[in-house]
């Protein structure tokens, strides 16, 4: 007997001054790269496909701006326009774990990934921990010395509500020590929705 349950395993990628993730035409052309139906059916269908960090029509991401979905042709238009193809490439660094967290298989699962990526002119080297470094790193920031120059690390975890979901990850002011926003994304306009979210009933 099968169940979904909140759980999420994500790469949660930095954002900020100097990494090659901060355009967002190539966070979204990954994402379109990404053909999450083979995903499942090389996990025997045990999973759901991700759209954001929490389900797609959940309560919280029920209409969101960015069409989910595998489309390759349009991946590789909006890499382009960043100058990103196969012949030039952006070759960067992830960091991942062999187990850890309820994850089911991680080293496949991101060899896929690394796979998908390539084709659309993302390269992708691991930088492979074990879990509870990989935790330790992720609470250091991506710009710590002890994340060995990644620019996006594979983390899972559990999305039971907005604040676990959403807010420990985005909000400004909880970038390492503070908090979990480990690739130090800031949005002034996320902030005061974060704002109104924890001001309302």
């Amino acid at each position: 007997m099968t169940n979904q349950y909140p759980h999420n395993w994500t790469w949660q990628l930095a954002t900020a001054e100097g990494s090659p993730w901060r355009d967002s035409r190539i966070r979204r052309g990954a994402n379109l790269a990404i053909d999450r139906a083979a995903m499942k059916g090389m996990l025997g269908g045990l999973m759901d496909e991700g759209a954001g960090l929490l389900p797609l029509g959940s309560t919280w991401n029920d209409v969101p701006k960015f069409k989910w979905g595998y489309d390759p042709a349009a991946a590789k238009k909006l890499l382009a326009d960043a100058g990103v193809t196969p012949r030039t490439p952006l070759k960067t660094k992830i960091g991942i774990s062999t187990s850890g967290s309820g994850q089911m298989q991680p080293m496949a699962m991101n060899e896929a990934l690394q796979q998908m990526l390539k084709e659309v002119g993302i390269e992708i080297e691991f930088e492979v921990f074990e879990w509870n470094t990989l935790l330790a790193i992720w609470r250091d920031g991506w710009k710590a010395p002890s994340n060995r120059g990644i620019t996006g690390i594979n983390i899972s975890f559990t999305a039971i509500d907005p604040f676990t979901a959403m807010i420990r990850f985005l909000r400004s002011d909880l970038t390492p020590p503070a908090g979990n926003n480990w690739g130090d994304f800031s949005s002034p306009d996320y902030d005061a929705l974060i704002a109104r979210i924890l001001s309302g009933f």
